[in-house]
């Protein structure tokens, strides 16, 4: 017997399971509590890196739905994949980040560093974050803390414990010259891997 035509597939209770579990996973790293040692804010870091890792992998497992990729329709993401391209419209930096509100600061920075500074991918993923909201500067680091203060901003440095929360840069470079990929997985979170050295 047949499927009548545009007939949907059974649905896996246990991928349906692991998209819920990853999408809690997501809600929790991006609203959790912050800044203190309580034993809520060590399970409030449990999923940090995990459940991006998870949510992505999910996202493409029965691609039916709402991540099916179409001609100007926008996937159903939150780690705001993004790419640069050369002259010649060649991507030459791919890269993305989970971390909510954050992501936007955070694409910059390294764009920024990479891009118009020339900084090594290494050294512009690895560089110090901030994010600003609400009229508070949110420093990752504390260096730029008293010059930032004297320039009026209400400066906040995040406590290291919440540091995680600044994202996790994933980036590829491509160097159509030399023909190499090369890349760089953020150590600012768990969970990411290397391609291109040796």
């Amino acid at each position: 017997m047949r499927a009548a035509a545009g007939a949907r597939h059974p649905r896996l209770a246990g991928i349906d399971a692991a998209r819920g579990l990853a999408l809690v996973g997501m809600i929790v790293i991006n609203v959790g509590p912050v800044g203190s040692q309580s034993l809520l804010q060590r399970l409030y870091l449990l999923p940090y890196g995990r459940a991006s890792v998870l949510f992505v992998v999910v996202a493409c497992i029965g691609i039916d739905g709402a991540n099916r990729p179409e001609p100007g329709r926008r996937s159903v993401t939150w780690s705001s994949p993004s790419m640069l391209l050369d002259a010649r419209q060649r991507p030459v930096l791919v890269l993305g980040t989970p971390g909510g509100r954050q992501v936007p600061s955070t694409i910059a920075n390294v764009v920024a560093r990479w891009a118009l500074h020339g900084q090594p991918l290494e050294i512009a993923v690895r560089a110090g974050r901030f994010y600003l909201t609400a009229g508070e500067l949110r420093l990752e680091t504390p260096q730029l803390a008293g010059a930032m203060g004297q320039m009026g901003y209400d400066v906040v440095v995040t406590d290291e414990v919440a540091r995680p929360s600044y994202g996790s840069v994933q980036a590829l470079a491509i160097d159509w010259g030399a023909g190499r990929v090369s890349s760089f997985a953020d150590e600012r979170r768990s969970a990411g891997f290397v391609v291109g050295r040796g």
